[in-house]
């Protein structure tokens, strides 16, 4: 019976082979999905046997990685924050950027008892963590696609948070009911021009969970007009954005009702999040 170590070897050398960045990760990564392990059980459990059964599940995993379907996609789950979400094609998923916009929401937030509309959920990655991070919360977590807002209740549900979350249906912000005193987004914001350039990983996700448009701010420019709508007063609006596109976005918060607004840098030092705050509830 062979060992998780020549086992792993394998797959690094097949990875390798196949032109794949980081294989023996991905190799460690694969052969834990197979054997229901953590990554770090792997490496620290060298000798594990391994059954032959297992080592043919292994295989035809790395057969589809080495076809450039996205890791996440080949073991049906991704780490988020440290907490395990379930992703399948046609749900985006969830980028490190991301997790750094949850962290400038939990500093924002500190301990008030809110009410979160986080437009755009997708896998519900920013919705289950900052339920799970919240001792006093209601979510709303919105999408466009039904298939999303499936994986989204699966991932509310395996961490216990239903009862903090509401799951809807939608294709704006401004036909989401009740007011918040936080909209999170993290809209689609790659032009259009630029997608047919991007890695085959990047394409194998949901086109309209990427494509932002002619220039990119489609969808920023709608959650911009319509977050005054549904914010409460002193409400904040919370996006992640493109790295070059401040400057585009400025214009769109100035004058009424927006206040406060704040582009904040990446752990990068690249504008990747922005923050505006209203004066007030504003009338549709």
């Amino acid at each position: 019976m062979k060992t998780a170590v020549e086992v792993v070897k394998e797959g690094i050398e097949y990875l390798a082979g196949s032109g794949l960045s980081e294989p023996e990760l991905n190799s460690q990564w694969l052969l834990a999905s197979v054997l229901g392990l953590k990554r770090l059980e792997i490496i620290a459990g060298p000798d594990l046997p391994v059954e032959k059964s297992r080592i043919s599940v292994y295989r035809k995993l790395l057969k589809q990685r080495a076809g450039n379907v996205p890791l996440s996609y080949v073991t049906g789950f991704h780490d988020f924050m440290g907490i395990e979400l379930e992703v399948c094609p046609g749900v985006f998923i969830p980028r490190p950027e991301t997790e750094e916009l949850v962290e400038k929401i939990l500093q924002f937030i500190g301990k008030k008892s809110v009410r979160i509309l986080d437009f755009g959920t997708g896998s519900g990655c920013i919705a289950v963590a900052l339920a799970s991070a919240l001792f006093s919360c209601k979510i709303t977590a919105v999408d466009s696609s039904a298939k999303a807002l499936a994986v989204a209740k699966k991932n509310a549900l395996k961490h216990n948070l239903s009862k903090k979350m509401i799951f809807l249906k939608a294709g704006s912000v401004k036909d989401v009911p009740g007011t918040f005193h936080l909209i999170v987004s993290n809209p689609p914001y790659i032009p259009v021009c630029v997608i047919k350039g991007l890695d085959a990983e990047v394409r194998a996700e949901p086109r309209k969970a990427i494509d932002g448009g002619k220039d990119g701010l489609k969808w920023i420019k709608r959650i911009v007009m319509e977050a005054p709508l549904k914010l409460r007063p002193a409400g904040a609006l919370f996006m992640e954005i493109g790295a070059d596109q401040k400057q585009k976005i400025e214009p769109l918060f100035s004058g009424k009702p927006w206040r406060k607004v704040e582009f904040i840098k990446d752990y990068n030092n690249r504008y990747r999040f922005v923050k505006g705050q209203v004066t007030a509830v504003v009338s549709e």
